[in-house]
């Protein structure tokens, strides 16, 4: 009962300041039509499910289905009907288009700013995310994830990392010197000691507006943390998002039509 949590010490000083919505659905019933949407998601041709975000959303007491931007096509449309005996609420997104900033390039000495969120590309095929800066033993790193391109130590040989500069040709970042992707860590370390001349590190946040409404993040070996916690991420696809937590079991259908799970979602509140 309300007056039960007003009557609490540790919560009546705020009591003026906390406001009550009513929840009229039962978060048994709740997580009954989320895990039943996610089995309908399973047997659909997931591909054709492409960027549809599910999540139990506790602010509107409701099952979210998030459609990605742009047409309705029969596969979704044939899902979205196969699931609203659960009562979902369906979000269609309108089509924004994308407003883009050019990156800051130093015309005097072409030099290239790497900026953390840019997508850098290893020498498997593999593309990533550039990360923040690392230092240690008088060597400076960039930091990346690590599922990329599993476990790498100093024994085994060291792939080497790029940036995709002008003309699209490939300027040497440095060589994965330390990689690890075993829970709860992932990440690998980028030692910049035979970078391009041309390039530069910079501890600035790739800076693009898109029109992506969720943030997405494996909570797999995430601390777990309460709901609207405010959290920021750059990466190579969404670029710099922030927002606060409104979910820590959703799921995602990705752009391979693979569908993951135990998905922390975040609604953005601004994005630069």
């Amino acid at each position: 009962k309300i007056s039960d949590i007003i009557s609490k010490p540790e919560i009546k000083k705020y009591s003026n300041s906390i406001n009550f919505i009513p929840a009229n659905k039962p978060l048994n019933n709740l997580t009954f039509s989320f895990n039943e949407i996610i089995r309908i998601a399973n047997q659909t041709k997931s591909i054709g499910l492409s960027g549809i975000v599910i999540m139990i959303h506790p602010l509107l007491n409701e099952v979210t289905v998030n459609l990605p931007i742009g047409n309705i096509t029969e596969t979704i449309q044939d899902f979205i009907n196969a699931i609203m005996i659960y009562d979902p609420k369906i979000n269609h997104p309108s089509d924004l288009s994308a407003s883009y900033t050019k990156r800051g390039i130093d015309e005097r000495g072409l030099f290239i700013k790497v900026l953390s969120g840019d997508k850098i590309h290893f020498d498997n095929n593999a593309t990533c995310t550039a990360g923040f800066l690392a230092k240690g033993k008088n060597k400076q790193f960039l930091v990346s994830a690590g599922h990329y391109i599993g476990n790498v130590n100093v024994t085994k040989s060291k792939p080497r990392v790029f940036y995709h500069g002008l003309n699209n040709k490939p300027l040497l970042i440095g060589k994965v010197v330390y990689s690890i992707w075993s829970a709860p860590y992932d990440f690998s370390l980028i030692d910049t000691k035979s970078m391009n001349i041309r390039l530069k590190l910079s501890t600035n946040i790739k800076n693009r507006f898109v029109s992506y409404p969720e943030l997405i993040i494996e909570k797999n070996g995430m601390p777990q943390s309460s709901h609207i916690t405010h959290l920021c991420k750059s990466g190579s696809a969404s670029h710099l998002t922030c927002g606060n937590i409104i979910s820590f079991n959703g799921a995602f259908v990705s752009e391979q039509g693979e569908l993951y799970t135990g998905i922390i979602i975040i609604y953005r509140s601004f994005s630069w």
